[in-house]
């Protein structure tokens, strides 16, 4: 997913990758246990980001799978900032 790597940077997306979208649940796979409550800890931003990027995914929360194969959701909404309208559409 192109879109995690631009938003989750290079670094990270070395050692997390987003594995897809199903039914609106952004599900990102962690290699490295000690990366787990790290990028937790980013999920909520970065789904927001890969959100208001690429609408059309309908992303609304997030999984986390641990190297033990474990999931882990996110009951929590992905918070897409909103935009302040254009002076065009006030």
């Amino acid at each position: 997913m192109t879109a995690w790597r631009a938003c989750a940077g290079g670094a990270l997306a070395e050692r997390a990758r987003a594995v897809g979208v199903r039914r609106g649940v952004l599900e990102v796979a962690v290699e490295d246990a000690r990366w787990v409550e790290t990028v937790a800890d980013l999920l909520p931003t970065l789904g927001a980001r890969i959100a208001e990027r690429c609408p059309d995914l309908g992303i609304r929360s997030w999984r986390l799978v641990t190297p033990d194969g474990e999931r882990r959701t996110r009951s929590a909404p992905v918070r897409v900032p909103t935009r302040p309208a254009s002076p065009d559409h006030r």
